[in-house]
């Protein structure tokens, strides 16, 4: 019982510790509750929109740094996404509350950069995209629910 109860006290501290170094955001920089920039795992509240909706991230020296992800206020993972030293970067996806996948982007530096596919909740691809560094580029394409092709345009900008 004593070893049971011991275990107990120790999770309720390392969870006690946890919460007392979420991160705090502000100018778009994340701090400690010291004003030290912040380094780690946090899981937050975003209140940026109507629906407060929570966050998992990564932060190296107070910018979002490593996997990112964001949770429908019903818990499922609406997107999932990497940054480096606070910028985008890499592969970005988007979820339905069912699991599938709605939408994926790329980016490189912040920048959009690579194909980005959009799926409606049926599963029919309705939208391909190509960007370079933040420029449309290639063949873009459009299609109906019936997964008909209504749309196409070449971009070089």
């Amino acid at each position: 019982m004593n070893r049971f109860f011991s275990l107990v006290v120790f999770c309720a501290l390392i969870i006690s510790g946890l919460s007392a170094q979420s991160p705090i955001l502000k100018d778009g920089v994340y701090t400690d509750l010291n004003g030290n920039l912040y380094t780690g795992s946090a899981i937050m509240e975003d209140n940026s929109s109507n629906s407060a909706k929570k966050q998992s991230i990564e932060a190296k020296d107070g910018l979002l740094h490593g996997e990112i992800k964001y949770f429908h206020p019903k818990g499922f993972v609406e997107e999932i996404g990497q940054y480096n030293h606070g910028k985008k970067d890499g592969v970005w996806v988007q979820f339905a509350a069912g699991g599938q996948k709605l939408g994926e982007a790329f980016y490189k530096d912040g920048l959009k950069d690579g194909i980005w596919t959009v799926w409606d909740e049926q599963g029919v691809k309705r939208y391909h995209m190509v960007y370079s560094m933040g420029k449309k580029v290639d063949t873009w394409k459009m299609w109906d629910s019936n997964a008909v092709l209504v749309s196409e345009r070449i971009y070089n900008e």
